[in-house]
């Protein structure tokens, strides 16, 4: 089995807080935040193990929690999460 260190970069750290000050600020949900947040950082977490699921193109791969899509990329035995961005928005991915 082969194991990957995982590093979040600030700009998808950044992200996941905005995420989370959302859910709780205007939609009025504390606990979905927190739920929300606990729940990213898990799938994030995971990554250690196995990163290559759903390949997007060149080096970029993805992952889904909920409405929210996990961007990132592998590096010799690095994953480093680029962006946590939601569903909704419409991207190249």
């Amino acid at each position: 089995m082969e194991y990957y260190q995982v590093v979040i970069t600030a700009w998808a750290e950044r992200s996941i807080l905005d995420i989370g000050t959302y859910i709780q600020d205007e939609l009025g949900n504390y606990f979905a935040a927190k739920s929300t947040i606990k729940g990213i950082r898990l799938l994030i977490s995971s990554l250690h193990f196995a990163p290559a699921r759903s390949h997007i193109r060149d080096n970029f791969y993805k992952v889904h929690y909920k409405k929210y899509k996990i961007i990132y990329c592998i590096e010799n035995k690095t994953v480093i999460v680029l962006d946590v961005i939601y569903s909704g928005r419409n991207y190249f991915i």
